[in-house]
């Protein structure tokens, strides 16, 4: 990684054909072959029962919300629902590799819009300012400096990070909510 300038752009060199990414490349692509209809059904199934249980979680809430134990299972549901159908059914058809087919990655994104989310600017926010600069603390805005839990050895270490593998699956549990909100 080189800075050039005052402003602090990042340039990266040119990319050789020797270099690691195409080494890896060369690597890994006779294993996708390998596993690339297993890899098709699963596609499926998670593509249609993602959204589904999201939708039904939302059902649920709306019918029966007004009971306090079915409003804490249908929002934790859901909370668990959303970052699965985004982390792998949106990501990968922003990234275009979800379907062969363009117009199916491109309506794939828009499960996003259902969920509260805005595909636009998240698709803008993912690819350009992550995988632009993916974890590169400062460029990366999937890194940015949260106090409650700790992505980067850059962040600063607070007492509570030793514990964040135990309570980050229930801090998910509210991802919804801070979706929707923030």
């Amino acid at each position: 990684i080189q800075f050039i300038g005052t402003i602090g752009n990042l340039s990266f060199p040119k990319a050789d054909q020797n270099d690691f990414y195409h080494q890896l490349k060369r690597r890994i692509k006779p294993l996708m072959l390998l596993n690339e209809r297993k890899a098709s059904i699963l596609t499926v199934v998670q593509t249609i029962l993602f959204p589904s249980v999201y939708i039904v979680a939302y059902c649920l809430l709306l019918k029966f919300g007004k009971s306090l134990p079915w409003f804490y299972f249908s929002y934790a549901l859901m909370g668990i629902m959303l970052p699965l159908t985004v982390l792998n059914i949106v990501h990968d058809a922003l990234h275009h590799s979800l379907f062969k087919n363009a117009r199916l990655n491109h309506f794939a994104v828009y499960f996003l819009d259902l969920m509260g989310g805005n595909s636009y600017v998240w698709g803008k926010r993912h690819v350009h300012f992550h995988h632009g600069y993916t974890n590169i603390p400062g460029w990366d805005v999937d890194l940015e400096k949260k106090k409650i839990f700790r992505l980067s050895p850059t962040d600063k270490l607070r007492p509570g990070h030793r514990f964040q593998h135990f309570y980050m699956p229930f801090v998910y549990l509210l991802f919804t909510f801070h979706w929707v909100v923030f």
